[in-house]
């Protein structure tokens, strides 16, 4: 009986559901989108918070657990601190979207893709390189249209006027 055990049932035992989550993790902060089955994003949801939290403050200790359980992985520590951590909502979690995507083709187990959310506040900062790239295409593409004056048309109605 699992009484006392909480959680969902992840792999064959802690170690491997401990890998699978940590995989996980660092696949969620590098691509801030993944698909999965529903089970294990449902689990990586409240992973990622905790990850988040750990983020939060901002020590040494705090840094080193979260390097530590991200699987000594520091760049994607880092990433999470220095690049996702600003763009998240002011909360202390709910910062991921859990939505269901279908079926799997092989064993038809639902799958869910886990996205992280961003702040709509938050000014993206747009890069120099597409931006003129893009104003040369606007500029490019369609010559001003010439404006030809509107016709107006004349009332055909009169008015009758009271004696």
């Amino acid at each position: 009986m699992r009484h006392l055990k909480r959680g969902y049932r992840i792999g064959s035992g802690k170690d491997h559901r401990r890998s699978l989550l940590r995989n996980l993790a660092v696949a969620l902060i590098d691509h801030h989108k993944i698909t999965t089955s529903i089970t294990k994003a449902k689990t990586l949801k409240a992973y990622f918070d905790k990850m988040v939290n750990l983020a939060k403050k901002d020590d040494l200790h705090h840094t080193r657990l979260l390097i530590s359980r991200l699987g000594n992985n520091p760049t994607m520590a880092f990433k999470l601190k220095n690049e996702i951590l600003p763009k998240l909502r002011p909360v202390s979690s709910g910062y991921t979207s859990l939505r269901r995507s279908g079926q799997q083709r092989g064993d038809n187990t639902v799958l869910a893709t886990l996205k992280i959310l961003f702040n709509p506040t938050t000014p993206a900062k747009p890069d120099k390189a597409k931006t003129t790239v893009a104003t040369k295409k606007m500029t490019k593409s369609k010559p001003a249209k010439k404006e030809t004056p509107k016709q107006v048309k004349k009332e055909t109605k009169t008015k009758k006027v009271a004696k």
